[in-house]
């Protein structure tokens, strides 16, 4: 097996600060591959959960459609991606291309129960926790913040402010937080109002 490095999220939908931290990991791969035999190449894991999906308040968007956005990001040039019904399922699939998964990269609340299950699965191997500090904003307690966005806030650019800025109709915040321009981000914008939409009138 080669040791691959993993980001790991369900991207619902990919935001700046996920670009900025597959970003980092590449980064992190150029300076320290050799030390750790790490593989250059990315996986981005893509949790498409059968039944969180279900709920589009949450989860607007396909992962497929999910995947075809990040793939045109400049960022995510030469990554791999997997869709999984959940992490240890794409961690097996990754191990189907003849990788294992060392390097695990994603939020800093979720890295380290990532390790412990991979773990179970082979507890002599080397893992290397790559976390993402996040500032987690609560719009009930910061309704203004999406008033003060600038494009380098990577540390509170989640997916879950992409949306909050859907539901305040705030277009001109989703671009920011998605790092979309013009027709591309007015026609997501408008893909997941309506999906959320229709969520809350079912």
């Amino acid at each position: 097996m080669k040791n691959g490095a993993v980001i790991i999220g369900r991207f619902n939908p990919p935001t700046v600060g996920h670009y900025n931290l597959i970003s980092k990991v590449k980064s992190f791969i150029v300076k320290h591959r050799h030390e750790h035999s790490l593989d250059p190449t990315v996986f981005i894991i893509v949790v498409a959960g059968e039944k969180s999906s279900l709920d589009k308040s949450v989860n607007p968007l396909t992962a497929s459609e999910r995947i075809s956005l990040l793939a045109r990001n400049e960022n995510c040039k030469g990554c791999k991606f997997i869709t999984c019904a959940n992490v240890v399922d794409g961690f097996n699939k990754m191990r189907d291309y003849g990788f294992e998964p060392s390097l695990i990269a994603g939020g800093e609340d979720r890295v380290s129960g990532y390790i412990d299950l991979l773990k179970q699965h082979n507890p002599s191997h080397d893992y290397i926790e790559f976390k993402m500090k996040r500032l987690k904003v609560d719009p009930n307690e910061s309704p203004n913040v999406l008033d003060h966005l600038a494009p380098t806030d990577f540390n509170i650019m989640s997916a879950s402010l992409a949306r909050f800025a859907v539901a305040k109709d705030n277009l001109d915040a989703f671009k920011i937080i998605t790092g979309l321009v013009d027709e591309p981000a007015s026609n997501l914008f408008q893909k997941i109002k309506q999906r959320m939409d229709k969520n809350e009138k079912s």
